[in-house]
Formats: structure tokens, sequence, C-alpha cells
């Protein structure tokens, strides 16, 4: 079954959001600036370039892509602090 190019840009689109979800789970947990912090953010960044390279989509997404990595990585930041939350509240005692 061939996708058309709309199905490629929505694909992209998710990948790029999904796959940055752990990593900002990944960045929350890192000091700010340092090389972890960075390695999160920039991880994702040659897959996606890769995907939508293979794919020939058009370099007009990159702003969508730019977007949707970053909403994922502050949904995965917010997965790490409500887990953070969870883990002192039930594990250690104190909210």
């Amino acid at each position: 079954m061939e996708l058309g190019a709309v199905s490629y840009i929505v694909l992209i689109i998710l990948i790029s959001f999904i796959m940055n979800i752990p990593l900002g789970i990944w960045r929350a947990g890192a000091r700010k600036f340092s090389v972890r912090w960075f390695a999160a953010i920039h991880i994702a960044v040659p897959m996606i370039y890769y995907i939508r390279i293979t794919t020939g989509i058009s370099p007009w997404i990159i702003p969508v892509l730019i977007a949707m990595a970053v909403a994922g990585q502050l949904v995965g930041g917010k997965i790490h602090k409500r887990y953070m939350q969870y883990i002192r509240y039930k594990v250690l005692g104190n909210y």
C-alpha cells in the first residue's frame, strides 16, 4: 500500500513528537546546559532529518517538525515531573 505525501507528512510529524517524549523525560532529569541535557535535546535531529530526506518531504515542513519536537520535549518533562511527585509522595512519604 502506497502512502501519499500527506500521509508521510503526518507520519513524520508524529514521529518527531513521539521520539522526543522519552528524550524530554531524560532531559528533565539532567542538569541544565550539561552534555546530557544538550544530547537529550539534539539527539533526535539527525533521525528526523534522515526520515524527512528519505521520504522526500519539502523543507517547508521543518518549522512544524521543530514545534512538534519541542512539544514532545515539554510533554516528556511534564511526565518526569509527575513521576518525581509520585515517588516523593508514595515512596518517601512527603509530598
